[in-house]
């Protein structure tokens, strides 16, 4: 069986998120060098998943980065590569999903 895209989930919109999702938040991406507000929210969104999840996961090339360390990088490109409001939403979610639940 074929799910068609709007069985899914995946809107019309999903092709340009992804295409717009190597921009970065200072304008030195690419495809076409969109800086800020010109990258839909939902591509500066995907971007820091994408980048979260490389980091977080093995590679050949070096083993995963422990999560605290991906989200330290994440900051450190925050205002350059990735929307600080993201960038800070993420880190928010992530000390949230990794609290010890009270006993």
């Amino acid at each position: 069986m074929h799910l068609l895209p709007h069985e899914y989930g995946i809107s019309r919109a999903s092709p340009w998120l992804v295409l717009t999702h190597h921009e970065a938040f200072d304008g030195t991406g690419y495809p076409r060098g969109l800086k800020r507000d010109q990258i839909p929210l939902g591509a500066r969104m995907l971007a820091i998943a994408d980048a979260y999840d490389s980091m977080t996961h093995p590679h050949t090339q070096r083993p995963p980065l422990p999560p605290a360390l991906a989200v330290s990088e994440i900051e450190r490109c925050s205002g350059s590569q990735f929307d600080p409001h993201v960038a800070e939403a993420l880190g928010k979610v992530l000390v949230e999903a990794t609290k010890e639940p009270v006993q």
